[in-house]
């Protein structure tokens, strides 16, 4: 016959801690860790639009100011300035830079309704 072995239970004092649980709470470095990741990738998803949306601003006022002056000299010099090159470019990163802001949005709201749970 065999004799059952006996049930030795170990001592646990107030001071053991599991390594493996403690490892994983979240401690200054690992918040750090997480935040720069996050912002590097916010970066490098948005930073794209962000320059889009700064170009296009900028382009906007400097066209009013360059292209088409709010006096009676500019709207008689109007004709010959807007086909200048300068012009044409700002008309170019206007046009482009609010199509691409409106893609945006919509990229931004497909995102958003996929996260959305019914």
């Amino acid at each position: 016959m065999v004799m059952p072995r006996p049930i030795v239970q170990e001592e646990v004092t107030e001071n053991t801690i599991d390594e493996p649980f403690y490892s994983k709470m979240l401690s200054y470095e690992n918040i750090k860790e997480k935040v720069t990741g996050y912002g590097t990738m916010f970066i490098e998803l948005c930073g794209i639009y962000i320059v889009w949306i700064v170009l296009h601003y900028i382009s906007a006022h400097l066209y009013v100011s360059w292209c088409t002056p709010l006096t009676i000299i500019g709207f008689l010099l109007s004709p010959f300035i807007v086909p200048a090159p300068h012009c044409q470019a700002f008309r170019w990163v206007i046009v482009n830079g609010s199509n691409t802001i409106t893609l945006m949005w919509c990229s931004f709201g497909t995102w958003l309704a996929k996260k959305i749970i019914l």
